[in-house]
């Protein structure tokens, strides 16, 4: 279930993530790689508040510092390793915006896992029998 949650959210990240690029990138504002590291800011700010309160149900955790630091360090490592994934597929894809969303599929499961095992966890207290922000 949490994965389901998760891919819903994330195509409404993905909606300001792709729509941010096109804005950029249409109205000349930026380059493809420019353009992309805007939207993928744009984007995962908005995912980091949605995911942690609905996705992971961690909002009451008392762990958001540490998660948001954990969260913009995995974004941005994510942001040059799709950049470069971006730059890789647009030798063979010449259409920036489909060379975009074919780099951001190969992201998904990547941002899905680290955002599970590495982001959204929290410790449980030994004592305690119920487990926060693991649920699947």
């Amino acid at each position: 279930m949490t994965f389901l949650r998760y891919l819903l959210i994330q195509v409404f990240a993905y909606g300001i993530d792709m729509g941010t690029f096109l804005f950029l990138f249409h109205f000349d504002l930026a380059g493809p790689i420019i353009a992309n590291i805007g939207s993928k800011l744009a984007a995962g700010s908005f995912a980091f508040v949605v995911h942690r309160r609905y996705t992971f149900n961690v909002a009451g955790s008392g762990f958001a510092g540490k998660q948001a630091v954990r969260y913009f360090i995995v974004l941005a490592a994510n942001v040059p390793v799709a950049s470069a994934m971006l730059v890789f597929i647009l030798i063979w894809v010449p259409l920036p915006v489909m060379a975009k969303f074919l780099s951001d599929i190969v992201m998904v499961a990547l941002s899905y896992v680290l955002s599970k095992k590495f982001i959204f966890y929290t410790q449980t207290n030994p004592s305690s029998n119920s487990e926060s922000g693991s649920k699947t």
